[in-house]
């Protein structure tokens, strides 16, 4: 079967079974709510700036307006869902503004056709959820990608000092959305040369910037705010080398994995880690730790649209992602 012919035959059935329902209608579920207005995002690729991050800083009334705007449907959602006989208080769980625009909501399933039928929202869809990718077991030690020799595998070793070239991520700041990282490890304690992010700067995002970590923590931790001590409960700031660190799924700080196969700090090591032993592919690159997986090892959209809003706001380089779903595409 050619690629297309396969496409067609999955619609089809999607077509013939558009009417089976996934849940039951008094189930709660996840609910994503598109609102129909431009994300910062959208009207940053309108203007001519440049940086990002630059047009976000000097057009927060721009940001503020967006937000009133999604707050308005979000509210007129809520007060519909609610005028239904014996539903319980809506939850909304988050509110975007900067990469989509929307709210993720906790209802009964039953709720969803009444959502998108509210003024003001473009699509609502229940909020999928993804699994941590499975590890491939090795049984010969002839075979396989190994941690020690991964970097020797595709030359990186070659990009970072053949003829001083020095692309050693020096200054790139990469995002891991993951189970975490296991900053304490020695992969993970050389601090990187001329870093982009600081413990200084880092406080200074923290009292400027509206960060979903922040909105999350403070509804998890009543009067909550969160700091970049580096030795505190509440700090964000880990090290050096991972600047920041936030657990989406628990609303609190602390980043490391409780996965079997430790696949975030895995990721972390190949894409920077640093030390005698091990070098991942960009040795001087920081790191930010979005722990989006649950200890059971599952995320959704919703937790996944919240760290990628914050990742965007703290002018990350790179955002790495590694998810599995039933579909069988990460």
């Amino acid at each position: 079967k050619t690629v297309d012919s396969i496409v067609k035959s999955g619609q089809k059935d999607l077509e013939k079974n558009k009417k089976v329902e996934l849940y039951a209608a008094d189930e709660k579920v996840v609910v994503i709510v598109d609102v129909d207005t431009p994300s910062m995002v959208e009207k940053f690729e309108e203007s001519n700036e440049t940086d990002i991050n630059d047009f976000i800083e000097e057009n927060q009334e721009v940001r503020d307006d967006i937000q009133e705007k999604v707050d308005a449907v979000s509210d007129k959602v809520v007060d519909k869902v609610e005028a239904s006989k014996d539903v319980e208080k809506v939850e909304v769980l988050y509110s975007y503004d900067t990469v989509f625009t929307g709210v993720a909501m906790e209802v009964e399933y039953g709720q969803l056709k009444k959502n998108k039928k509210v003024e003001g929202v473009k699509n609502a869809f229940v909020a999928a959820k993804y699994e941590v990718p499975e590890g491939q077991e090795i049984t010969s030690p002839e075979i396989g990608t190994y941690m020690l020799t991964s970097r020797e595998l595709i030359s990186a070793g070659l990009v970072q000092h053949q003829d001083n070239l020095d692309y050693t991520g020096q200054g790139m700041v990469v995002a891991v959305l993951d189970t975490g990282i296991s900053y304490r490890h020695a992969a993970f304690s050389t601090a990187p040369v001329n870093p982009s992010v600081t413990a200084t700067s880092m406080a200074d995002v923290l009292a400027n910037v509206d960060l979903m970590a922040e909105d999350s923590y403070a509804q998890a931790v009543e009067g909550g705010v969160l700091v970049a001590d580096g030795t505190s409960a509440n700090s964000v700031f880990k090290s050096a080398k991972v600047p920041f660190g936030y657990d989406y799924n628990d609303n609190d700080t602390e980043i490391t994995p409780v996965d079997s196969e430790n696949h975030g700090t895995h990721v972390s090591g190949t894409i920077a880690g640093n030390s005698d032993v091990l070098k991942g592919v960009a040795p001087d690159a920081q790191l930010m730790g979005m722990k989006v997986f649950d200890n059971n090892g599952s995320t959704s959209d919703a937790v996944l649209f919240a760290a990628l809003q914050d990742a965007v706001l703290l002018d990350v380089d790179v955002i790495n992602m590694s998810l599995g779903s039933s579909s069988g595409f990460t």
